[in-house]
Formats: structure tokens, C-alpha cells, sequence
């Protein structure tokens, strides 16, 4: 997206001008190594070079510090994203039962697809897949071509976002038999985001445990 594209060059930029510092320090030593490089050898150009070599080492290491730093950031980033979009798939949860119960079915079924979006939207993130719009017509294509959504939810979940739909431009009441089905089913989909989000985290630690032995 726009914004996470704007997050990461944020990042790239901040890490770029905390280097600015030791920069300055590795030109300042590579000039300095040069003056006794010429003052030892009695040769300019072993001074140049050396100093050409300092640079390169110096410029190499910037560039490495910068990579780093700004994966530290992409990363804190991502997480908070994460755990802000579980807070919202919780809350909008919440107000659909709310709704529900005072017989605001309309708005129930609104709180409740919102709860199933911000739902994909964090488990993409935490794939690091990144979708152009945290759209219903972005989110679940790419949830399903991920293995978020199990194959046989796919059409239960375009079901549910065709009675969201309906809810918007309805004009009349959904029947309390229809909401209670879509609040059911929206409880059944956020479980089963979460249950693969947990396989998917215990195969990348056994990977990585795999990695960590074979590397021993």
C-alpha cells in the first residue's frame, strides 16, 4: 500500500541521517590514514590509494548500517500495525454483538465484515504480503491465494460480503435469523484465520529450529 510504501522510505531516510555522524568520522580517517600512509611510504600515491580503500570500506559499512537499521524499523513497524489491526478486529467484533442484541441487525452485519477485513489485513501483514488497498476486493484474493482462508470458506466469505453489502443498501430490516447466521459465520472465519496464523508460526519456528541444528 501507499502508506506502508511511505512507512519504508521514512525508515530508509531516518537511518540514512543517523549515519550522517560516523560518515563524516570515516571520511575524516581515511584522510588521516592517508596523511601517514604518504608520510611512512614517502608515496602520494600510496596515499590515494589507501585512502580510496578506506573510503570504499567506510561507504560499504554505511551502506550495511543503513540496510539494518531500516529492517529494525520495517520490522517494529509491521508489528505494531499487527497488533493494532488484532485491537480493531476485536472491537468491531464486539460492536456487532452489541448491535445485534439491540436489534440494529443492519449495522451488525457492517461491524462484522469490518472485523473479517482487519482480520486478513493482519494476517497479510504478518506474511509480509502487502495488498495495494486493505480492500474486501483486495484482501480476500490475495488471503486466499496466500492459504490465509481455507479453500471451503472462500465462497462462505463472499457470501457474507454480499449480506454486508445488502445491509448497506438495505430497505428494510434483515431478518434476526440472517444476522445471527452472518455473526455465526464471521466467528467461524476470524477462528480459522487465527488457527492457520498458529500452524503458520509453529512451521517457521521449526524452520528455523531446522536451520539452527543444521547449522551446528
Amino acid at each position: 500500500s501507499q502508506a506502508g510504501l511511505a512507512h519504508r522510505i521514512g525508515n530508509m531516510l531516518y537511518a540514512v541521517a543517523l549515519l550522517f555522524p560516523p560518515v563524516f568520522a570515516g571520511i575524516w580517517l581515511s584522510v588521516v590514514i592517508a596523511q601517514g600512509v604518504v608520510w611512512i611510504s614517502d608515496s602520494d600515491a600510496a596515499g590515494e590509494i589507501s585512502m580510496v580503500a578506506t573510503s570504499i570500506v567506510a561507504g560499504a559499512f554505511g551502506v550495511l548500517i543503513v540496510y539494518l537499521i531500516s529492517r529494525v524499523m520495517d520490522r517494529r513497524d509491521r508489528e505494531a500495525n499487527i497488533d493494532q489491526l488484532a485491537v480493531r478486529e476485536a472491537r468491531h467484533l464486539r460492536r456487532a454483538e452489541e448491535m445485534y442484541e439491540s436489534g440494529h441487525h443492519d449495522l451488525a452485519a457492517l461491524e462484522a465484515f469490518r472485523s473479517i477485513e482487519n482480520a486478513l489485513h493482519r494476517a497479510l501483514i504478518d506474511r509480509k504480503l502487502r495488498v495495494k488497498s486493505p480492500r474486501a476486493s483486495e484482501l480476500i484474493p490475495a488471503a486466499s491465494q496466500a492459504g490465509i482462508i481455507p479453500h471451503e470458506l472462500v465462497g462462505v466469505l463472499h457470501e457474507v460480503r454480499v449480506a454486508r453489502n445488502r445491509a448497506i443498501h438495505a430497505t428494510e430490516p434483515i431478518p434476526d435469523e440472517d444476522a445471527r447466521w452472518l455473526l455465526d459465520t464471521t466467528r467461524k472465519i476470524l477462528a480459522s484465520i487465527r488457527t492457520e496464523q498458529e500452524e503458520h508460526a509453529e512451521e517457521e519456528e521449526k524452520e528455523v529450529l531446522g536451520d539452527e541444528v543444521g547449522a551446528q
